[in-house]
């Protein structure tokens, strides 16, 4: 039996915790921080290091890659 790898493009939504003083400040500490690997809880186990995903929908644009 043949084995083919498939991509698709999937939607995901992002959280992260932020203290500050400010929701500017706050906003500012979240666009510098990291986008976490799908696996994030994994590498980042504490909520205020990265960024952690949720899955929003189904894949979608499936097409052979190899």
């Amino acid at each position: 039996m043949k084995k083919f790898t498939m991509g698709a493009t999937l939607t995901v939504s992002a959280w992260t915790v932020v203290e500050a003083e400010t929701e500017e400040e706050a906003l500012k500490i979240a666009e510098a921080r990291d986008v976490g690997a799908m696996s994030s809880n994994a590498i980042y186990p504490d909520d205020s290091e990265s960024w952690h995903f949720e899955n929003d929908g189904l894949p979608q644009n499936i097409k052979l890659e190899t």
